[in-house]
């Protein structure tokens, strides 16, 4: 049923918020563990106060995604640009995995491995003429 790597989900498929909120007097000023799925967990738990969050997943791929997302936000994304460019839902948005975006803010955030891994997947996008939002991958 699980493999090393699959599919990545652009964001959380549950409602970690909402749980995390009514628990939070576990959470906050405590090292917590958490699933990487897509990092919204992660994320979630620090708004929720985590002294630390650290992460884990048996799909080698959810890393990849979860850091970006933290090194954008590091690196000052506005929201407005994280969420066009982290949208699961691109009939609202124009910059779903915007290739501009994404030049804009990984260089000299993303370590060397993680840099690597998502110059190739826009490299094969941009060869292929491969459209997230429009092609629906």
């Amino acid at each position: 049923m699980f493999e090393c790597y699959t599919r990545l989900y652009p964001f959380n498929t549950e409602n970690s918020s909402a749980v995390f909120a009514i628990n939070k007097e576990y959470i906050e000023n405590n090292d917590v563990l958490s699933i990487t799925g897509s990092g919204d967990a992660s994320l979630d738990l620090f708004l929720n106060g985590a002294k630390t969050v650290t992460c884990f997943d048996i799909n080698g791929l959810a890393k990849f995604l979860a850091v970006l997302k933290f090194s954008f936000i590091k690196a000052g994304i506005s929201y407005e640009e994280y969420v066009n460019f982290f949208s699961a839902d691109p009939r609202k948005f124009e910059d779903y995995f915007n290739f501009d975006i994404y030049e804009k803010y990984s260089n000299n955030i993303l370590n060397e491995k993680v840099k690597k891994y998502w110059d190739n997947i826009i490299r094969y996008l941009k060869i292929n003429n491969i459209s997230l939002k429009k092609d629906k991958h």
